[in-house]
């Protein structure tokens, strides 16, 4: 079975937490990508929750979760190729 290609959603993801730039850290656990970030106010939050794929978003103190699912560690990989990040 082929894989799935995540990467219109995880550039859809990067582009409404204000971009690659804005991004100081990021990471997943379960069904959440966890970004920790520049600026907050560069966050689409409407437009990020509206993405195809994406469940919804929640802050937790300082950091972003965007709920994706089961398939948060292929997103994750998708956002990693698009933003450099480790």
């Amino acid at each position: 079975m082929a894989k799935k290609d995540y990467s219109a959603l995880a550039e859809a993801v990067i582009e409404n937490v204000g971009g690659k730039a804005n991004i100081s850290y990021a990471t997943h656990c379960v069904t959440r990508l966890r970004f920790e970030l520049k600026d907050h106010s560069r966050v689409n939050l409407e437009e990020l929750q509206n993405v195809p794929g994406v469940l919804g978003t929640q802050w937790s103190g300082e950091q972003l979760q965007v709920i994706i699912g089961q398939t948060v560690s292929s997103v994750y990989e998708a956002v990693c190729k698009q933003t450099g990040l480790e």
